[in-house]
């Protein structure tokens, strides 16, 4: 998903866990604390989803994919087969 332009089917298959990856590495700069805060959630919660000890709960994946859609790349026509948006 890295570096890549993903359409909004993307966004509503991907796991939350990647899209939560993909926001802190390109949206906040590897700061925990900040995407916790655009998350309304505690940093220690984002690390425990991060490294799996804890699962994303519902109300969780709901935010994650809406700040996603607002901060990372995306279009609203799908990649032809075989093709990768850059």
């Amino acid at each position: 998903m890295k570096d890549q332009v993903m359409n909004n089917e993307d966004l509503e298959s991907s796991d939350p866990v990647d899209l939560l990856d993909e926001l802190l590495e390109q949206v906040f700069d590897d700061n925990t604390q900040d995407l916790a805060v655009a998350l309304g959630r505690n940093p220690d919660e984002i690390d425990a989803w991060l490294d799996g000890s804890q699962p994303i709960d519902d109300d969780a994946q709901i935010k994650i994919r809406g700040l996603a859609q607002e901060r990372l790349e995306f279009t609203d026509e799908a990649p032809m087969d075989g093709e990768i948006n850059d």
